[in-house]
């Protein structure tokens, strides 16, 4: 009975991931790391989601082990909330995603940058105009609060 309920909640996550196209793009691969036997479970791959089961390790292990031997960690998303797998992945060069985030489809785009780096980016010619029609308005502004005295 218990094993049946986490299979449909394994189950019912890795749809919910497939469904809603967490992953971005096509293009970004996931895969979802979970503790136990694949003969508990049933499929090893949904749609896009590709599933792996431990067996002799931890999950968080395998997490840790998958992004050590990626040609480029600088390109894995790890989603967890586990503060010690967070400051591993993170240490080996991976991102990290928190699962509220994750399941929010928040933009992946901003990812490991700063507010100043995730911001859209303007010419300066632009950035001139801007500043001069601001201190037109604000100049205009002033003038009718002096009339207005």
């Amino acid at each position: 009975m218990l094993e049946q309920k986490l299979e449909d909640q394994r189950s019912f996550l890795i749809r919910l991931i497939d469904s809603k196209e967490l992953r971005g793009s096509a293009n970004n691969k996931v895969t979802v790391v979970f503790d136990g036997r694949a003969d508990v479970f049933g499929f090893e791959q949904f749609g896009s989601v590709e599933v792996i089961f431990t067996s002799g390790e931890t999950a968080d292990d395998k997490i840790k082990m998958i992004v050590e031997q990626a040609e480029n960690s600088k390109n894995i998303i790890v989603v967890s909330d586990d503060r010690a797998v967070q400051y591993a992945v993170r240490s080996l060069g991976a991102k990290v995603l928190a699962v509220k985030s994750f399941l929010k489809g928040k933009k992946r785009a901003n990812l490991g940058k700063s507010p100043s780096e995730s911001k859209k980016k303007i010419g300066f010619n632009t950035e001139q105009m801007i500043t001069h029609e601001m201190e037109d308005i604000w100049l205009k502004k002033m003038e009718k609060n002096d009339h207005d005295s």
